[in-house]
Parts: structure tokens; sequence; C-alpha cells
């Protein structure tokens, strides 16, 4: 689940576990969404799946170069880009394309490096690991980033302490 400030339930993140140990195996990241998709939609009413949530969902560049977002509807998936998604001309192209059929995308374990640019100008919601940035950092990306259309997400958020600076 993903909540906001308030503690209130605003969607969830569907991750791919292939066991019990709440871990990512040593799996291809496109098998992985892959698997999860297929295991987590068919068969399945989407409001059974996400309780009339929406749901974040990771994707790779090969999968976003196949249009495999595509699959599934605008208003209850985040296309969630990974980190290690570079901007090239087709990749944008394929985010714009999205975003233009009404999908919200966010930004995952973000970074700012100018050549993202072009990514924050088609996302909706910026992601922050609070374990991998600090709180300086967080400040210097949410200043930086100011005047924009965005939303902040601040993942990893694990005791009182974080929650309290998170917000």
């Amino acid at each position: 689940p993903i909540f906001n400030h308030k503690k209130e339930l605003f969607s969830y993140e569907l991750l791919f576990r292939g066991s019990l140990k709440n871990i990512f195996p040593e799996i291809n990241g496109s098998a992985a969404t892959s698997r999860l998709l297929s295991t987590s939609f068919m068969g399945l009413e989407f409001n059974q799946l996400s309780h009339g949530k929406s749901v974040f969902i990771n994707f790779n560049e090969d999968l976003i170069l196949r249009e495999i977002p595509l699959l599934f509807p605008h208003d209850k998936v985040v296309i969630e880009i990974l980190e290690n998604v570079y901007p090239t001309d087709d990749v944008i192209n394929k985010i714009k394309l999205f975003s233009e059929n009404g999908y919200t995308i966010a930004l995952d374990d973000f970074e700012y490096s100018p050549e993202y640019e072009p990514l924050i100008d088609l996302a909706s919601i910026i992601k922050v690991d609070f374990r991998l940035l600090t709180l300086d950092e967080i400040d210097d990306l949410s200043e930086r980033l100011s005047g924009r259309n965005l939303k902040f997400l601040a993942e990893k958020v694990e005791t009182l302490e974080e929650y309290k600076a998170a917000i």
C-alpha cells in the first residue's frame, strides 16, 4: 500500500516477488513485470485487485518501447519509470504517448540529472527513496523542481521520525 501524508490509503504498488521472501529475485526485469501483470490481471476484475485504487507498476525500457502499459486501464495504472531507464528519443516519445492517452507517469527512485528534464516534464509524480537520499538532498530536489505540477512520493519511510520528516 501507498499512504498519503494523512496516513490514508492512496494507492498500491504491485511488486514482483518470486517466493515468500520479500526480495526481488534474480530475474530479468521484463520477465518479472510480465509475470506480475499476467498473474495479477488474468481472471481478476481490476477493482478486485486494487480495491478501487490505482496501482503503481514498474516498467523498464523494454516494456516501455513495446508499449505494454497501453494494455491496461489508464485510469487505474500509474506507469512507474524505473531509475535505470535512460531518456532516449524513443523512450521520451513512448512516455509522451502514454501521457497523451491519460496515464499518470511516476519517476522511481529519482535523483536529478539534467538529461532527465524531458521525463520530468511528462511526469506527475516523483518518487524519492528515503533511504537513498539525505533530507538535504530531498529538500534540494524539491526546491529545484518547485513551480511544476508534481507530487512527491517518499518511499521506504520506515520510522515515525522519517514519516515526520517526509511530511
